[in-house]
C-alpha cells in the first residue's frame, strides 16, 4: 500500500512540475465577460442587480501610454543635480506591445506595467522630498541603495518632472528587514499601514481622497 502511495505521489508532484510550465497560448483578454461572471461573487443584497460594462466599451477605450519612469531615492542617498538630471532626459516610451516577442520578452514588459503610476503631480523640489523625518514619521522602508520603491518619477515633456504614484507598486513592494526587495508582497510603504489610497470611510471619504489626486496624462 504504501509503495502504490509513493508511487503516486511522485507521479502527480511529476505532472505538477511540468503542468504549468506550457506557454499560455496567445494574450489573455482583460475584459472577458463570461469569466468575469465566473469568479464574481454574488452580491449579499440580493435586490442589487450587477450590470457589467461590454466588451465593446473596454475595447473602445484608448490605450494608456507608458513612458519610461525613474527611481525616486531618499535625500540622503541621493546625488546632487539628480532631479535636474532627470530634467534633461527626452519621454521614451517604456511599453509597445509590437515588440514584444518571447515570454522574456513579455515578464519584463509586466514589470514595466507594475511599477507604472496612474496618478501624477509636478515635482518642482531640486531635491528628494522622501528625506528622514519623513521616513520616521511614516515607517516607510527603503533599501539599502537609499531607493524608495513605491513611486517613481516620470518624464513625459522634456523639462518637465512629474511624481508618479497609485501604481501596483505603490502598495506591494515590501523591503525586508534583510533589505531584500520582493514584488507583489504586502507593502512597506508610507500609505500602506492606513491603506489610504482607497479612501476608507474612517480614515477619509472617498471624495476627499480623490480631490488631493491629479488625473493621469
Amino acid at each position: 500500500m504504501k509503495r502504490i502511495v509513493f508511487i503516486l505521489l511522485g507521479a502527480f508532484f511529476a505532472y505538477m512540475g511540468t503542468a504549468f510550465k506550457e506557454e499560455p497560448d496567445g494574450i489573455p483578454r482583460t475584459w472577458d465577460l463570461k469569466s468575469i461572471k465566473r469568479f464574481h461573487l454574488s452580491p449579499p443584497d440580493t435586490s442589487v442587480r450587477v450590470v457589467y460594462a461590454p466588451q465593446a466599451y473596454c475595447d473602445s477605450l484608448p490605450e494608456h501610454v507608458i513612458y519610461q519612469t525613474y527611481p525616486v531615492l531618499a535625500r540622503a542617498h541621493e546625488k546632487p543635480g539628480y532631479l535636474d538630471s532627470l530634467r534633461q532626459l527626452e519621454p521614451e516610451i517604456a511599453f509597445d506591445a509590437n515588440a514584444l516577442k518571447t515570454p522574456e520578452d513579455w515578464i519584463k514588459a509586466g514589470e514595466t506595467v507594475f511599477n507604472r503610476p496612474v496618478s501624477y503631480r509636478p515635482e518642482t523640489g531640486r531635491y528628494s522630498s522622501i528625506d528622514q523625518t519623513y521616513l520616521d514619521a511614516t515607517k516607510a522602508k527603503i533599501t539599502p541603495g537609499g531607493v524608495y520603491p513605491y513611486n517613481r518619477y516620470v518624464i513625459t515633456q522634456k523639462g518637465k518632472l512629474v511624481w508618479g504614484s497609485l501604481s501596483c507598486a505603490s502598495c506591494h513592494t515590501r523591503v525586508m528587514d534583510s533589505g531584500e526587495l520582493i514584488a507583489g508582497a504586502q507593502g512597506t510603504g508610507a500609505g500602506d499601514t492606513p491603506a489610504y489610497f482607497h479612501g476608507n470611510p474612517f480614515l477619509f471619504t472617498r471624495s476627499s481622497m480623490l480631490a488631493t489626486r491629479t488625473s493621469a496624462f
